[in-house]
């Protein structure tokens, strides 16, 4: 037969037990990142956050002046990050392949560029095959997240084409197993 006495010390345990388990959620649940939402709550104009086109469960933080890519920030390392100015540790600078990868251009490249010059530097360094395989690998289906950088690569790749002739650009292709 239970006692009175081990009785109040199985309800103890089972408190201390209960109040343990309470404390570990309550400290997970400061640690806990935030969602895009909270982070952006935050944020206001100081950083827009959003999901990473590549990697889902990674962060894309944009500040005045650079994209970076983020594991998801806890409460603490977020303010501390938003107030730091600078990137917190661990993350990985993507404005080289970012929005922010290509400074503004006064003209666009197909401005910037003689068309005959250019010609003319592929034409003597080149072979027309060459030129196909370049043009055949600028299209593929990859795409850059920097829609001006994509801008630039489809114009050039389509310039590269319309230089060999579109007829030419396909026998080419088919002849290198493009």
């Amino acid at each position: 037969m239970v006692t009175l006495e081990q009785q109040q010390e199985r309800a103890a345990r089972r408190a201390a037990k209960l109040a343990a388990k309470h404390e570990a959620i309550r400290a997970a649940g400061a640690a806990r990142p935030l969602s895009v939402t909270e982070a952006n709550d935050l944020a206001g104009d100081r950083a827009r956050v959003s999901v990473d086109l590549e990697d889902p469960r990674l962060w894309r933080v944009r500040r005045p002046g650079s994209v970076q890519v983020h594991e998801p920030m806890t409460r603490e390392a977020w303010l501390a990050f938003l107030g730091a100015g600078e990137a917190a540790q661990g993350a990985v600078d993507v404005s080289a392949v970012g929005e922010q990868a290509v400074p503004a251009m006064s003209k666009p490249v197909s401005q910037m560029v003689k068309s005959a010059a250019l010609e003319e530097t592929m034409r003597e360094h080149f072979s027309p095959a060459a030129v196909a395989a370049i043009a055949a690998i600028l299209t593929t289906p990859r795409r850059v997240r920097n829609q001006a950088v994509q801008r630039e690569l489809d114009w050039f790749a389509g310039h590269l084409v319309d230089m060999l002739g579109k007829d030419e650009f396909k026998g080419l292709c088919v002849e290198a197993g493009l």
